[in-house]
This record gives structure tokens, C-alpha cells and sequence, in this order.
């Protein structure tokens, strides 16, 4: 059996009150107001005065049912503006994943233009909504081993910037960085995953890498300045020419066999506090 809200029984007992009052109280209260000098008036004069006290009586009934009425109007105003917003965050959700779906499908284009415009698309997307933007990370990780896998790129085009040969996966690459969030541990150790690719002179400026599977890769002539690369898995990466100026990387980095980041001016952060609950598993 459903309950009541207590503002309804709240609402019923002073009511109930209110008009048992109105019904039997008015001579009592006379009598108690006036004491033995109630005995003294005319039945006209009682008369007068016990409709008096009960047109009082009434008119607090009446507040009380106006007050009542207000109560009701509010829930219901809230009520509406409660279903409203979930209107409105239904067609939100509606038009975010209409958005996603046509975005997937410019991916795929030919036009190497319609493509950049997608992932800019999805770049949007990942700033209108925090819930997405993990899978716009891994969307656009899994773009970039498909566009960019070992032998992509031609051998007589080594020294042009990858945004002159493939604006597309530059734009991939300059975007997820961005949504990846760093001090933030993930359930496994990584974060996004762009390994056996091959990425000559990327231009990964001040861009996020923090726990990114990066394993590989084809990194010749790239710039890492101001790149944050704790917990990296650079394992068998070319670093060859790497402008690592300002780069930060910890002690979770795991580097290419016989490289040494200090030489190369790279700062190692010994603070962990990001892994003090959790620490990450080693990469694969």
C-alpha cells in the first residue's frame, strides 16, 4: 500500500481541524474568551459573535486550502522542469550518437578533407560530453594504427612534417592527446595504444601521453618538446633526431633498449602519487 506524503497528512489534519472547529467550536471559544461576561450578551449578540469567529475560522480553512493549492503547483512545476531536462537530455544523447555514427562513416571517406573534418568533429564531441571522450581516445588511437601502420609512407618523403603528408593523422594524433587525461590511473596500464606505426616528424608538441602504448614506432625526427610521456611504452621506438626539450617522463616510462633520457635532457619524475592507490600493470 503506497504512503502518503507527510505533507498531505500535514495538510489533511489541519484541515480536519480547521473545519470540526468551525462546526462546534465557535460558542467555546466565546465562552473561553469572554468568560462569565458571555452569559450577559443577547442570542442576537451571541449569534453575532459565534458567526464571527466562525467566518474566521473559515477564512483560515480558506488559507490553508490556497496554500495547499501553491503546494501543489510547485511540485508540479517541478515535476515538469524534472522531465523537461530529461527531455532535453534524451534528444541530447539522441544527437550526440547521430553525431558519432555519421562521424565513423566520414572516417572511412576517400577525401582526405572530409576526414580531417570528422575527427575534428570528434574533437567537439569530446568537449560537449566527458562521458565520450575515453572512446574518442580510443576511436581515434585505432585510426591511427590503421592510417599510419609500418610502410605506409613513402621513402621519398622522410623529411616532410606528417602534417604535409597526412593532415589527417596528424589531427588524429594531435586530438586524442588532448582528451587523454594525465595523474589519472586506468584500469590497466593503458591508455590509448598507437604501437607498429610509423610516425616521422609528428609534431607532438606539449601533447599528453601519459600511458600510452607507443611501442614500435617510427618516431625519426619528431617533436616531443613539452611532451608528457610518464608511464609510456616507448619499447623498440625509433627516437631518432627527437626534439625531447622540456619532455617529462617517470620512472613507469619504459624507454628502447640502450637509451638514456637524461642524456637527452629529458626530466624523470621520482613523484608517484598519481599510483598511490593502484599501481599500473606493466605493459605487455
Amino acid at each position: 500500500m503506497r504512503r502518503l506524503p507527510w505533507a498531505w497528512v500535514l495538510f489533511s489534519v489541519v484541515l480536519l481541524i480547521l473545519l470540526v472547529a468551525a462546526l462546534v467550536g465557535p460558542p467555546a471559544i466565546l465562552r473561553w474568551d469572554l468568560g462569565q461576561r458571555a452569559e450577559m450578551l443577547s442570542p442576537a449578540e451571541t449569534a453575532g459573535a459565534t458567526n464571527q469567529i466562525r467566518s474566521a475560522i473559515l477564512q483560515a480553512v480558506g488559507t490553508v486550502v490556497v496554500l495547499a493549492g501553491a503546494y501543489v503547483a510547485w511540485r508540479q512545476l517541478q515535476h515538469n522542469m524534472r522531465a523537461g531536462q530529461a527531455q532535453i537530455e534524451l534528444q541530447r544523447a539522441g544527437n550526440l550518437t547521430d553525431r558519432y555514427t555519421r562521424v565513423v562513416d566520414q572516417l572511412a571517406s576517400t577525401d582526405e578533407t572530409i576526414r580531417v573534418g570528422a575527427i575534428h568533429a570528434l574533437d567537439r564531441i569530446a568537449a560537449e560530453a566527458v562521458t565520450e571522450r575515453a572512446g574518442v581516445v580510443a576511436l581515434l588511437a585505432t585510426y591511427v594504427r590503421v592510417r599510419a601502420h609500418h610502410g605506409w609512407t613513402h621513402s621519398d618523403d622522410p623529411e616532410l612534417p606528417l602534417r604535409s603528408r597526412a593532415s589527417d593523422i596528424q589531427a588524429a594524433l594531435t586530438t586524442l592527446t588532448r582528451w587523454i587525461q594525465p595523474e589519472v590511473v586506468p584500469p590497466q596500464w593503458l591508455t590509448a595504444d598507437i604501437a607498429h606505426t610509423d610516425l616521422p616528424n609528428a609534431n607532438l608538441h606539449g601533447c599528453t601521453l601519459w600511458h600510452v602504448r607507443m611501442r614500435d614506432i617510427n618516431l625519426a625526427g619528431a617533436d616531443l618538446a613539452d611532451a608528457d610521456v610518464r608511464g609510456a611504452d616507448l619499447r623498440g621506438t625509433v627516437l631518432d633526431g627527437v626534439d625531447f626539450t622540456g619532455t617529462r617522463a617517470n620512472r613507469r616510462t619504459w624507454w628502447p633498449t640502450g637509451f638514456d633520457p637524461k642524456a637527452h635532457g629529458i626530466s624523470i619524475e621520482q613523484t608517484e602519487t598519481a599510483y598511490s592507490m593502484w599501481p599500473p600493470k606493466t605493459p605487455d
